[in-house]
């Protein structure tokens, strides 16, 4: 009899996965290589940040670990924001602490990961980033085009000129003072 086959979630899934402490790291990055993602594992929010500056929009998604200080973890998040294709992110370690919460708020965090949970709950939490990543790439790819559309659009069409105002005009040459253009001003709007 054969093996049952083996779904693979995340599949073709590019993962960054931010780890101060190495053996919660290396579980974590095993469990979503077991279900088909492709992992990059650091230890720091700077060689994160230069894993997203040297491969921009690389990142289905990320996780980042609940441990690293909150300004890093917000600064972090603002560089996986990327014009048309950004990178959503989860927070991943001891979910009941209440700071934890709050500090996932203040970085953007769209799930949180607990450290106690198991594999299968993991998987499909990261599959719910992965999803809202691609969701929100979809939309700025749209939005970008449209755009570019609108901008191209308005480069053929020439719009028509605001005839200048003789009043402002008279005023930049010096033929009235400061008094004769404050009471033209009042007359005008009057």
């Amino acid at each position: 009899m054969s093996a049952p086959l083996v779904a693979r979630p995340l599949a073709d899934v590019r993962v960054l996965l931010v780890s101060l402490e190495v053996s919660e790291g290396l579980a974590l990055a095993a469990v979503l290589a077991a279900a088909g993602a492709n992992v990059v594992v650091t230890r720091s929010v700077q060689s994160a940040r230069d894993a997203v500056a040297s491969h921009p929009g690389a990142f289905s998604a990320a996780l980042l670990d609940f441990a690293v200080p909150s300004p890093e973890r917000v600064d972090l998040a603002a560089s996986l924001r990327q014009r048309r294709r950004p990178c959503l992110h989860a927070l991943f370690g001891d979910v009941r602490r209440a700071r934890s919460l709050r500090d996932a708020l203040r970085c953007g965090a769209i799930e949180l990961i607990d450290r106690e949970g198991n594999a299968a709950s993991m998987v499909r939490a990261v599959a719910r980033v992965v999803e809202a990543s691609e969701n929100l790439r979809t939309r700025c790819e749209q939005l970008g085009e449209l755009r570019d559309e609108v901008t191209e659009r308005e480069a053929r069409t020439e719009l028509p000129r605001a005839e200048p105002d003789p009043i402002a005009q008279a005023a930049r040459e010096g033929r009235l003072s400061a008094r004769e253009l404050a009471v033209l001003r009042y007359m005008m709007a009057g």
